[in-house]
């Protein structure tokens, strides 16, 4: 019940018409909200165009609204700038967050 509502919170946030895929993505994501550990991750990957940074920034976009906290994370300055560009919220690499506290 809750997940249904968090996936349409972020499916009215994306700007396209989402493919299965892109859906099955926005399940998953409404799902990782309600795991219960203490430092939670999701690791998104695929190939360029599919539409992982549109669908990353409707999920922060979300999580702003529901006054949730969370930290974007990329692989490279170029790709934690992109993330950055496109939802709004600040983007670090991987390796400034992990060894640079």
């Amino acid at each position: 019940m809750i997940e249904n509502f968090l996936s349409k919170q972020i499916l009215t946030k994306f700007p396209y018409e989402p493919t299965r895929d892109q859906e099955n993505l926005v399940q998953k994501l409404s799902g990782f909200l309600h795991k219960k550990t203490e430092h939670p991750v999701f690791l998104l990957k695929g190939y360029a165009g599919t539409g992982k940074t549109s669908l990353i920034s409707a999920f922060v976009k979300s999580l702003k609204d529901l006054k949730i906290n969370f930290r974007l994370m990329a692989p490279t300055g170029r790709a934690a700038k992109v993330l950055s560009h496109y939802s709004g919220f600040p983007a670090f690499t991987i390796h400034k967050q992990i060894y640079r506290q």
